[in-house]
């Protein structure tokens, strides 16, 4: 592929790299290729072994680096995949502080188990214990499992003299952890102090690290791979540090999908039964149950069978509409008082096209909307969705003066990205043609646990089993780097403190 009929991004990144159309060759049309898997949120390319084959000693590339091996060069290629090298430098810096603290002892006590877990669950009680004995823990659990429960306990395990940040990757998603006394509650780029356009260059890192005793990360699954990396730096080596997502939820939007291998238990991670990252499963919920749930489940697990047997059994609060084209879709749609989530956000079935074709019919109920902007004084935050009426909104219980919001828009379609962290009472799901490639179970499992009690899903049977099949969760190479890691901890493998940074 020429340089000059490449994407204008495209072009000045190989040229950056130094291919020149004289020089193009397989090496242009690898990087291209990985270029578009970063925009789809993959930080690797898998080659063949001819493709391999054709780069061996090319001076652009560093075969087979180890854990802590600095990266001079613009790319990499690792077990058999192909990467930008600051992105692997990411991923290795990553594994061995993972890797690290899994077999690290924190440094204050914790309170004897039995004064907090009278009213936790297994998974709950498994992940306290962990927290207690390892300076990283990892909690994957679905809506509804006890995670806001779960860390308001974590927190009341600490001694009296310790300290606890609570972080979130959005200030939606922070304004949603426990508010507790003595606690302090930020998102990560807050916390780490990042500045706009200067994402790279954290104030606090491993030689400046959080004054924090417990730190806890939530919606981890909504983190990408280079801002985890900085925050899992950040935690001081012997505090305690635990990760919590949910394994089947939509991944970042950010490079790098980090932690879904690990959050599902990768086998590859068990040596002799013992797993060795501690981790936690929440499986009891507490308020999702019934049908949607076990929707929910089959969608997680990409069981088709499952999925369709529970969709085309008569059910309260479920419903499968099909479509042929965009005009019977809104048909469909004109009615319909749900919120309603889209895969897209642009074209005839994305939230723009439908959210103005929705606000157009008479106004018959309060106008759904979402922020903009967060406004940290009146606890509104960017992505939060509420009710207009004529001189005020309200979010849930709050009310705020029509004339003190932040900017907003209509709401009645929203993207599934946009709806994380959100609950609605009833939801209207519509699915493009199966040809999209943003279809997946991790989207379709995302959307069907928004919803409370209703739920309708717009989509072809194709559609739904184009989701069903496809899983876009994994980070390859990740799982191979933690055990690689493993087995250079309590060598002369450098600390993270020592690993440093790619310039790529």
């Amino acid at each position: 592929m020429k340089i000059s009929n490449a994407h204008a991004f495209d072009r000045l990144l190989l040229e950056a790299i130094g291919i020149s159309d004289q020089s193009s060759g397989i090496l242009s049309t690898l990087v291209l290729r990985l270029a578009s898997a970063l925009r789809d949120g993959e930080v690797s390319l898998q080659l063949s072994q001819q493709e391999q084959n054709a780069l061996v000693k090319n001076e652009r590339l560093t075969f087979g680096p180890s854990i802590g091996q600095v990266i001079e060069t613009p790319l990499v290629l690792h077990g058999g995949r192909l990467y930008f090298g600051r992105y692997f430098d990411d991923l290795c810096r990553l594994a061995s502080v993972i890797a690290r603290r899994a077999v690290t002892t924190p440094e204050k006590d914790w309170l004897p188990l039995t004064q907090t877990t009278d009213s936790l669950s297994p998974g709950q009680k498994r992940a306290l214990e962990l927290a207690g004995n390892h300076a990283i823990a990892l909690v994957t659990g679905g809506p509804g499992t006890g995670k806001t429960h779960l860390i308001q306990s974590l927190v009341n395990s600490m001694g009296n003299e310790q300290q606890a940040l609570l972080l979130a990757p959005t200030g939606k998603a922070a304004g949603r952890l426990p508010a507790l006394d003595g606690v302090t509650v930020k998102t990560i780029h807050s916390a780490l102090k990042l500045r706009p356009g200067d994402l790279r260059h954290p104030l606090h890192h491993s030689k400046r690290p959080f004054e924090a005793d417990l730190v806890v990360v939530d919606e981890v699954s909504m983190v990408g791979l280079t801002l985890l990396r900085q925050v899992v730096e950040a935690v001081a080596p012997k505090a305690r540090l635990v990760l919590i997502g949910d394994k089947d939820q939509l991944q970042s939007v950010a490079a790098g999908s980090v932690l879904g291998p690990v959050l599902q238990g990768s086998p590859a991670l068990v040596a002799d039964g013992e797993e060795l990252i501690p981790l936690a499963q929440l499986k009891k919920s507490f308020r999702f149950g019934g049908t949607l749930a076990a929707l929910a489940l089959a969608a997680g697990r990409g069981d088709e069978r499952a999925f369709f047997d529970v969709l085309t059994t008569q059910h309260d609060g479920i419903q499968w509409c099909e479509y042929s084209d965009a005009r019977s879709l809104r048909a469909q749609l004109r009615t319909t008082t749900s919120q309603i989530l889209c895969a897209h956000r642009h074209g005839s079935f994305g939230s723009e096209q439908i959210n103005g074709f929705l606000a157009s019919r008479p106004e018959s109920q309060a106008r759904p909307i979402i922020l903009r902007r967060s406004d940290t004084k009146l606890g509104l935050f960017n992505g939060d969705v509420g009710f207009l009426e004529t001189d005020e909104a309200y979010f849930g219980e709050r009310r705020v003066p029509r004339a003190l919001l932040p900017p907003f828009e209509s709401a009645y379609a929203l993207t599934i990205h946009q709806s994380q962290g959100s609950e609605f009472q009833s939801v209207g799901v519509v699915l493009p043609p199966s040809e999209s490639p943003l279809l997946s179970r991790e989207l379709l499992y995302t959307a069907i646990t928004r919803a409370r009690t209703g739920l309708t899903i717009f989509a072809s049977r194709e559609s739904l089993a184009t989701c069903l099949k496809r899983s876009h969760s994994a980070t390859p190479g990740l799982v191979d780097l933690i055990l690689e890691g493993f087995r250079t901890v309590g060598s002369s493998n450098p600390s993270e403190a020592e690993v440093a940074p790619n310039a790529y």
